[in-house]
């Protein structure tokens, strides 16, 4: 008899969570498709921290490909979360690759931070190896029915300290689910 009682609460515990999982007319999660970034950015020079600056008005140097890996998630639902929030955990395949210039080889995986609010923007903090500082990588404008995107990235020691030495920004070609996979 004292078994029966015992075992009671773990089968309703199943049977509830079975329940919450299962039900009937439940909304499945929408899922942001697995993305692939292939972008060409340049160095930004001659950026002046007191004044705003059209991206008109922005000089480049150089022009470097990356690509930035972006893996299939949950949908965000909500407001995004406050800076000061603990972070998400991060999945690990959300990553910077195809680098040749070594513009964000500097950073330590598995990231710290990924708020992905696609199409809206994807914000990126990783720390970088060794360092204080980390780095942070912007992606916004994105335009999926043409499939581009603006791919902004610089060091700084939080959100509010950009190092404007080290700012590269460019475009991307969005590429989606299976064929982001190559």
């Amino acid at each position: 008899m004292n078994r029966s009682i015992l075992l009671l609460p773990l089968l309703l515990a199943g049977a509830c969570t079975n329940a919450a999982t299962s039900r009937p007319g439940s909304v499945p999660v929408a899922m942001l498709p697995e993305r692939a970034l292939h972008c060409v950015v340049g160095h930004a020079i001659g950026l002046d921290a007191r004044k705003w600056q059209a991206v008109a008005e922005i000089q480049h140097e150089g022009a470097f490909p990356l690509t930035l890996h972006l893996p299939a998630i949950p949908k965000h639902v909500g407001p995004p979360p406050e800076p000061t929030d603990d972070p998400e955990p991060v999945n690990p395949a959300t990553r910077v690759s195809d680098d040749p210039a070594g513009i964000a080889t500097d950073l330590a995986y598995p990231l710290y931070r990924v708020v992905d609010l696609w199409p809206e923007r994807v914000e990126i903090a990783g720390k970088v190896t060794g360092q204080d500082y980390m780095r942070l990588i912007i992606v916004s404008e994105i335009d999926e029915k043409a499939g581009i995107a603006n791919f902004f990235t610089t060091r700084a020691m939080d959100a509010g300290s950009l190092d404007l030495q080290t700012v590269y920004q460019g475009s991307c070609r969005i590429e989606t689910t299976v064929a982001a996979k190559r």
